[in-house]
């Protein structure tokens, strides 16, 4: 039998990172359909459209990833020693 209550802090914590992620799957659907997919009577992506695709996930991903060691940095700072 687990040993995790249903409303521990490990599982808020879970339920809090799964609604962030989700968050950003929508954010990159978003933005990178806005900017990349020009034409939706096509099935397929074109060559274009998928290079757009994987650049634009690449740099959101990037950038978030930059944001949150940042921010996880300025946060360590600030805890008390």
């Amino acid at each position: 039998m687990s040993s995790v209550k249903p409303n521990s802090d490990a599982a808020q914590a879970a339920i809090v990172e799964l609604n962030g992620l989700a968050d950003i799957f929508k954010r990159i659907q978003e933005t990178c359909w806005r900017k990349c997919i020009s034409d939706i009577s096509d099935s397929l992506l074109s060559p274009g459209e998928i290079s757009c695709t994987d650049r634009c996930i690449a740099k959101y991903m990037e950038t978030h990833t930059l944001i949150g060691n940042y921010l996880q940095g300025t946060s360590e700072n600030k805890s008390p020693k």
